[in-house]
């Protein structure tokens, strides 16, 4: 039941904050009721209502119900020498502004603050007879510490609140992985009964001497569909929800132009090529991709935690069954504190992204420390020999 309420307070803040500012009206009106002494005494009703209705928007509108807290606190700088209750408007509505603004304007709000505590000590302290400079800074400091602290606690609530949306997306996209997974288990076993199931009619009907050709197109589309299941079970693994790359996807043709870049950025880099390209057959272009990404990994964590005078060799071998890559980063050992160019942690899903990657193509990936280094070696089977 509580949970219920306060989640319709939620979907509806004005609600609430009018109930705030209905609570803060009697003792505002109080306040400001004790500065007359004669004459009709709406002026003050209304000057009342002036300082709560902005609460009402604090949510909703931040920045306009600071602004409408203006027209009231000017008056009160005018005809009152003292502070009232009914300033305790500024801080709640100043903390709704710091959570619930962008950073730069949150902060012009809070110089805007600290200008009106300053324009209030004085008011209040040149009113008195006893010390008013003294009185005029201990009141400036004490309304603008009151005005900060809400303006703090403002932003230290919103930064709560983007790490629990982040948090809230990160076990959305753990759960999304959940189910793709299970997804995949469903429908692989599935396809799996499919593909048994059309191969042993394809053989009894050649077997009987009849067209086999039908049963044999929807085995090999269960295979096909089979294997793509395996490989978008690995796109949704991240489940960020980004936008899409148009770009033309890489290949084993962009590793060379990968390396020159690398090597621009003051890491020497040798590249090598061995077998003939033609030795085994076409690795496909999903396979590809995944040896550019490989490469690309390895450079960039030979760039971040490799020593300062680290080198790399990226070699390419096309053998009969497939492609052997090796990245191997030479020269000295890593430096004492396992830091190398940068400080910044291993990009993406580093070497477990690597391994997913490889085996969605049924090859295999070894990474490890060499006496002088580090080597990550990865093996493509060709289209052909995959099972």
């Amino acid at each position: 039941m509580i949970a219920a309420l306060r989640s319709w307070f939620v979907r509806h803040p004005m609600v609430g904050d009018g109930l705030i500012a209905a609570l803060l009206f009697p003792p505002t009106l109080g306040s400001t009721l004790a500065l007359h002494h004669s004459g009709p005494q709406w002026p003050y009703v209304v000057w009342s209502v002036a300082y709560v209705l902005p609460l009402v928007i604090r949510r909703t509108h931040p920045q306009w119900a600071a602004l409408a807290l203006f027209p009231a606190h000017l008056v009160q700088l005018a005809v009152a020498d003292l502070p009232s209750f009914a300033n305790v408007t500024v801080p709640i509505v100043l903390h709704s502004v710091a959570t619930r603004t962008a950073p730069r304007r949150a902060r012009l709000w809070l110089l805007i603050a600290a200008a009106a505590s300053v324009a209030a000590g004085i008011d209040w302290g040149m009113s008195r007879d006893f010390r008013p400079v003294m009185t005029s800074v201990g009141d400036a400091i004490a309304a603008f510490v009151v005005c900060a602290a809400a303006w703090f606690m403002g932003r230290l609530g919103a930064e709560r609140r983007r790490t629990e949306l982040a948090l809230r997306r990160r076990a959305a996209g753990e759960e999304r992985t959940r189910i793709a997974r299970e997804m995949h288990d469903v429908v692989a076993h599935s396809l799996s009964v499919i593909v048994v199931q059309a191969d042993g009619g394809a053989y009894l009907a050649r077997l009987h001497g009849q067209d086999a050709s039908t049963l044999e197109t929807v085995a090999a589309t269960a295979r096909t569909a089979l294997t793509e299941t395996r490989r978008l079970v690995g796109v949704l693994r991240d489940g960020t929800g980004g936008p899409v790359d148009w770009e033309p996807e890489a290949s084993l043709e962009g590793i060379p132009a990968l390396v020159a870049a690398t090597r621009e950025t003051g890491l020497p880099v040798t590249y090598a090529e061995r077998g003939d390209p033609q030795a085994h057959p076409p690795l496909g272009a999903g396979a590809e991709l995944t040896g550019y990404r490989i490469v690309q990994e390895a450079l960039t964590n030979v760039l971040r935690h490799a020593g300062p005078d680290a080198t790399a060799e990226v070699t390419l071998t096309h053998r009969s069954d497939g492609l052997r890559i090796a990245v191997v980063n030479t020269g000295r050992r890593p430096s004492p504190d396992g830091r190398g160019r940068s400080t910044a942690d291993g990009s993406g899903h580093g070497l477990i992204g690597m391994q997913e990657r490889v085996a969605a193509y049924d090859g295999e990936l070894v990474a490890g420390p060499r006496p002088d280094g580090f080597e990550v070696i990865a093996t493509l089977p060709a289209e052909e020999s995959r099972p």
